[in-house]
């Protein structure tokens, strides 16, 4: 008796394992001819175990008896299909889906003599929490893989230690859990040490890549000592650039050019003379490069004893407003805005334009002989203070050297630069930022 009751128990099992679908329960038809004949007609559909959801997947069904394999693949469009057996059997059934873990099961299928049998199974699919990462460290200028060293810090309290070389620039892949936040702490030689936090938001067929982008600590600039009025290049200057009191390595590949290491978003200051031109003293700020070109500086020479030449044009001129010859009615005090003195996005060089304003200033302070002036650069609240600071003193010196170039002595020209100290507007908006970005003169004496 107790072995009957355990062979029923069996039997209720495994028919446990699969669903009737609706409407098929145990449904009797009428007999199809023999029983070699009679089908059994299984439905694979797969879900979400946490959302009901239905699932694109692929299945592998073997038939344990004849071990024949059958693999189908269903899409959101057909999210099931229909297995036809000939016979009573028990199945193994793996089901796989894009971000779930795979899913193995055995179930038993029961066909009687006479009629076909219909079963439907379901594979709950429980998604997958972890996701495979290789991290790659990146120069971020050039965007050339780097050999660099990684520590990552997740959830819990270890950490992982990964390293790159020059061969093999990406780190052996790690398994990192989706959905939760990663520090990663990347060095590399000649490099700034960075450190940044990622969440992997969802699951990705095969490794995916972290790319970890990396600054240099110099970039190698290029300087080219021309002629400032035939724009070639000298033989044999005296070129040497100053960095925080310090004289910079220079080496000259060739006539007039010379390469310098340099960090990056500091000012610096360039000094270059050779017999029969006057002497050239530039103080500039080195921004961080975006392009090649941003990499290549002119310093221009002016023949002894001739006006500077104007910087060759950067764009094309836009049409001229036409500007009075002076300006009139100066008051000690009076602030006036240049609103016509032109630069380049984040840099002190002057554009053409910016001329016939300059050439205005000129010949007033030449009419009004104890006029005296302050020249104030000033600059919006984005970016470092400190280089903001730099940039606009930059921009008032370089004005100023435009006027001594026409005439005007250095003691009616004070330099002052403001950095983002003395707004005329809310730092709040683009527009108003653009109203803060601005070159003054004040009036000392007159």
């Amino acid at each position: 008796m107790s072995g009957l009751f355990h062979l029923l128990f069996l039997s209720v099992w495994a028919l446990s394992r699969v669903l009737p679908a609706p409407g098929h329960a145990h449904q009797e038809v009428p007999a199809a001819g023999p029983s070699t004949s009679v089908r059994v007609l299984l439905t694979l559909q797969a879900f979400d175990k946490s959302t009901q959801r239905t699932l694109p997947a692929s299945f592998e069904v073997r038939e344990r008896a004849s071990g024949r394999i059958t693999r189908r693949t269903t899409t959101a469009a057909e999210p099931e299909f229909v297995l036809t057996l000939t016979r009573s059997d028990s199945l193994e059934i793996v089901t796989t889906a894009l971000g779930y873990l795979p899913l193995r099961e055995i179930i038993g299928v029961v066909a009687d003599a006479t009629t076909d049998r219909f079963h439907t199974y379901w594979a709950f699919l429980d998604s997958t929490t972890t996701q495979s990462v290789s991290l790659v460290a990146v120069d971020d200028f050039t965007r050339k893989p780097i050999p660099a060293t990684f520590v990552v810090h997740g959830p819990g309290a270890d950490s992982l230690r990964l390293a790159t070389t020059a061969k093999v620039p990406t780190a052996a892949p790690v398994t990192l859990s989706l959905r939760q936040p990663y520090t990663v702490a990347a060095q590399a030689s000649g490099y700034q040490p960075t450190k940044g936090t990622f969440t992997l938001e969802k699951f990705s067929a095969g490794t995916l890549p972290q790319l970890v982008l990396m600054s240099p600590l110099h970039y190698e600039v290029m300087f080219l000592v021309l002629d400032a009025n035939s724009q070639q290049r000298l033989p044999q200057p005296a070129f040497s650039v100053v960095h925080a009191g310090r004289v910079m390595p220079a080496r000259q590949v060739s006539q007039g050019v010379f390469l310098v290491r340099l960090p990056a978003d500091e000012p610096y200051e360039i000094r270059a003379s050779l017999p029969g031109y006057d002497d050239f003293e530039q103080t500039q700020l080195f921004k961080k490069p975006s392009l090649p070109d941003d990499l290549k500086k002119f310093v221009l020479l002016n023949p002894a004893g001739k006006v500077p030449a104007r910087p060759a044009p950067t764009a094309a001129a836009p049409a001229q407003v036409p500007t009075q010859e002076v300006f009139s009615g100066l008051a000690v005090g009076e602030v006036v805005r240049l609103d016509r003195v032109y630069f380049n996005q984040s840099s002190y060089e002057l554009r053409r334009e910016s001329f016939p304003q300059l050439d205005q200033l000129a010949r007033t302070l030449k009419q009004n002989l104890t006029l005296k002036i302050e020249l104030a650069g000033h600059t919006d609240n984005v970016g470092d203070a400190r280089l903001n600071q730099s940039l606009s003193e930059n921009r008032a010196r370089v004005i100023a050297n435009y006027l001594r170039s026409q005439g005007i002595a250095s003691e009616r020209l004070l330099i002052k630069g403001y950095g983002s100290t003395r707004p005329v507007a809310p730092n709040d908006s683009e527009e108003n930022r653009a109203q803060n970005r601005r070159v003054e003169f004040v009036v000392l004496s007159r």
